[in-house]
């Protein structure tokens, strides 16, 4: 305030005071002299209920005015009665224009105030009408926004408004007197610090913050519980559509309280904050001095159920995470998390489901695309166990169309369903062409590695699909077993020459022209080469090298092997090799399976092979691997954007572990992500519509244990530790 009383009044001031006192309930008054005669009041029937102001003698009696006109009112229960049915008559008038009735339930009871308020009641804080947005109650507060109306009450009835307010029965201090409403807003003003620096000697006005966490009860899964229902309210009609539009935020508590320390109804302190987490949401319910109240939550609802709590599940899922590492992470940031109850009972119930339908659909159009093109389709296949060695409990089986680079198809088995984990492959590859065959998808051709019992069972169960091997593989396996030879002390001349066997392996069969003969001629030409001979007799169709004549400078350069040389009768045995050469009948289309490598790469993402997981769970995630890599398969290379070498492709030089020498990759534009974003929408809707599985799977036991699980308690009386003496 610019004016202050002066020390030698303060006695008449406090005489004033005192004689108030007497009229009105007031349980205690005091006046600050360090903060230049504040006054205080506190009425006895709810706390706080007056902020502080600075006043002097003028202001005083217009308090005091005020006070009398106050008590006049309110003399017998007649006139109480008569003033609130005045106060309802003009609400129901001044709401005329919202198509909204009031209701007011006057009684005869001490309290003269209704316990239910209609939306349209008024409160006159300045010299116009606030009207309240929402319903008030006194038993439980809601929200209570006002806002501005062009109506204005009539002068001689702003008393008969404060009356007819829901919370003047518990705050009778609200006067509605445009000088003292300014000189408690200049005392704001003036004292910026006032809701810490301020000591209420009756009641503590400091903010409470009553947080409660969902770690020990999983009140984030549960729709509500029976102590939060009756203070916070829930919001079930969530649009999911909007899912892709709205960001989400990581905010400070402590920038979340700067937000509530004032009420937004009337711009008074709040004196009380409530806080409670539902997993990662968190619910607010702040009341003012004035009594107003105000809940807040951070999430929207969905079927009673917060909407971060659906997509945290959802979104650890789909972008293949699991969820205790993420977990993990939130708690090290102090991040509000679902709990893991809650975690697996959203994605057992509808993200899982969420995820086999969008394959499924995404499957039928792989499918379809290919039944447009009318001709036979030529698959890659490969399978992959779960886990490193030969224990695996899961095989997965894959299929990728050789043309379009997709995953067509893949099987999952159990180690339960075949006889051993090392049959599961051959499994999945029956299973994965059964269904490409039932789908009408005319196969000519798959190619595979060496397995034996797919190359054996191909012949009499799929007769009419030509079976090939993967070039990849059969080179990969020429290199390995010449480096093992490689290693002996009299072999070691052989190391020179190890990766120009296998590049040779590569030209033979991409120049053979399907003629097993000349890929064969071509393959054995390499131990003269070796030995420096470059024209031999004995062969049909290949008789000397295709390269250009050696100088002797040239020739001096080369470490060649020499005739009769251990090294030599090595690399012989190696690419003399029958069974190398039976196979190598299978490589004369030159296919290889390198994109199904790039999948089964990518499927680590999705399945690290040092974790365990459910047949669901590895059922959903291997679908997601496969929808993600043909979302991404065609990607172009990417190009310069911007600057002297605008346009030209881009390319990034690494060496690899495996060769000497550095190499150059091309650099793919980013991936995309966006099949993801309707999948969100899809967990929403499954959570406030349900869903429907298409093509359910089938249910597989827990545990792969040819015994019964025994009791606990017999294990562990049966258990010796090797350390105990």
């Amino acid at each position: 305030m610019s004016e202050i009383v002066e020390r030698n009044n303060e006695s008449n001031i406090q005489e004033k005071v005192d004689e108030l006192t007497r009229h009105i309930s007031i349980d205690k008054l005091t006046l600050n002299e360090s903060k230049c005669k504040k006054l205080r009041i506190s009425f006895s029937k709810s706390p706080p209920d007056f902020d502080p102001i600075t006043i002097n003698n003028k202001q005083l009696e217009v308090v005091e005015s005020i006070v009398q006109e106050l008590l006049a009112e309110n003399q017998t229960k007649e006139d109480e009665k008569e003033s609130v049915d005045e106060s309802c008559d003009q609400v129901v008038e001044v709401c005329q224009p919202m198509d909204t009735s009031t209701t007011c339930n006057a009684t005869g009871d001490d309290d003269p105030m209704p316990l239910c308020r209609d939306v349209s009641t008024q409160c006159c804080i300045n010299a116009r009408t606030l009207v309240n947005a929402e319903t008030q109650t006194n038993e439980s507060f809601t929200s209570t926004y006002c806002l501005s109306s062009d109506s204005q009450p009539p002068p001689e009835n702003i008393n008969t408004h404060l009356v007819d307010h829901n919370y003047y029965a518990d705050h009778q201090h609200f006067f509605d007197n445009p000088e003292v409403e300014q000189a408690a807003e200049h005392a704001m003003e003036e004292q910026k610090d006032i809701l810490t620096e301020i000591d209420f000697n009756l009641y503590d006005l400091e903010t409470k913050s009553n947080t409660t966490s969902d770690n020990e009860q999983d009140e984030d899964y549960l729709p509500q519980s029976d102590s939060q229902s009756d203070d916070f309210q829930n919001e079930t009609d969530y649009n999911p559509a909007i899912l892709s539009k709205t960001k989400n935020f990581i905010v400070n508590e402590k920038e979340l309280d700067k937000l509530f320390s004032l009420c937004s109804t009337c711009g008074q302190a709040v004196v009380e904050m409530k806080k409670i987490t539902k997993g990662s949401m968190l619910c607010i319910k702040a009341t003012c001095l004035n009594g107003h109240t105000k809940e807040w939550n951070s999430q929207p609802y969905v079927d009673e159920m917060p909407l971060g709590n659906i997509l945290i599940p959802a979104a650890v899922l789909l972008t293949g995470n699991t969820f205790a590492p993420i977990s993990h992470f939130a708690a090290c940031l102090n991040l509000q998390f679902v709990s893991k109850a809650t975690f697996y009972k959203i994605q057992d119930k509808y993200v899982i489901p969420v995820v086999h339908n969008s394959w499924h659909n995404h499957q039928k159009q792989v499918l379809k695309d290919i039944k447009n093109q009318k001709t036979p389709v030529n698959v890659a296949g490969d399978g992959r166990s779960d886990s490193p060695g030969h224990s695996a409990k899961y095989g997965t089986y894959s299929l990728m169309d050789e043309s379009s680079g997709k995953v067509v198809d893949f099987s999952l088995v159990q180690v339960t369903e075949v006889s051993s984990s090392n049959a599961m492959e051959y499994e999945g590859c029956k299973r994965s062409l059964k269904k490409l065959i039932k789908n009408k998808i005319p196969v000519r051709c798959l190619t595979t590695d060496r397995h034996v019992t797919i190359t054996a069972r191909m012949k009499s169960d799929f007769p009419k699909i030509k079976h090939q091997y993967d070039v990849w593989h059969l080179s990969k396996s020429v290199t390995k077993k010449l480096t093992k030879k490689a290693k002996k002390k009299c072999n070691e001349d052989i190391l020179p020459w190890i990766q120009s066997v296998s590049n040779h392996l590569w030209w033979s069969v991409s120049t053979c022209d399907e003629d097993v003969s000349v890929m064969k001629e071509k393959w054995l030409s390499i131990i003269h080469h070796v030995s420096n001979k470059h024209s031999w007799k004995g062969c049909k169709h290949f008789k000397k090298c295709v390269h250009h004549r050696l100088s002797r400078r040239e020739k001096k350069q080369v470490p060649w092997l020499k005739a009769g040389s251990p090294a030599l009768v090595a690399l012989e045995e190696v690419v003399n090799n029958k069974r190398l050469l039976k196979d190598m009948e299978k490589l004369t289309e030159f296919r290889h399976t390198g994109e199904l490598e790039v999948f089964h790469s990518l499927m680590l993402k999705y399945l690290p092979k040092r974790k365990h997981f459910s047949y669901r769970s590895m059922l959903a995630r291997t679908q997601l691997a496969a929808l993600d890599h043909n979302h991404n398969c065609n990607r172009v290379q990417a190009v310069v954007k911007s600057g002297g070498n605008k346009g030209q492709q881009q390319f990034k030089v690494e060496k690899p572990k495996a060769n000497k020498s550095w190499v150059c990759k091309p650099i793919k534009e980013p991936k995309s992500y966006k099949f993801l974003s309707p999948m969100l929408e899809d967990v929403v809707k499954a959570k406030q519509n349900g869903i429907k599985v298409i093509k359910a799977p089938p249910k597989m036991p827990k545990h792969i244990a040819k015994e019964p699980k025994p009791s606990k308690q017999s294990v562990i009386e049966k258990h010796r530790s090797r350390m105990s003496k």
